[in-house]
């Protein structure tokens, strides 16, 4: 899982408006179940806003990266 999440960081950051987990699975050539579970257990991408998917009228969220403080107290 971690080398996936290692692979997620630097798309998210090229990606300022951010990115669908299915984009973010294109980009990088996995399935985007594991794209969904790795999301899960990164404390710095959050979900900024739904949007609507293309097929079915289904919203999806897009996730965003965002810089963590060094001396941000865990939650």
């Amino acid at each position: 899982m971690r080398a996936v999440t290692e692979r997620i960081r630097p798309i998210l950051t090229q990606y300022d408006e951010g990115l669908t987990a299915r984009h973010i699975a294109a980009l990088l050539g996995l399935p985007a179940d594991s794209i969904k579970r790795a999301m899960k257990s990164m404390p710095d991408v959050y979900i900024d806003r739904w949007t609507s998917h293309t097929e079915g009228g289904k919203y999806v969220p897009v996730y965003v990266k965002v810089e963590i403080p060094e001396d941000c107290p865990p939650p």
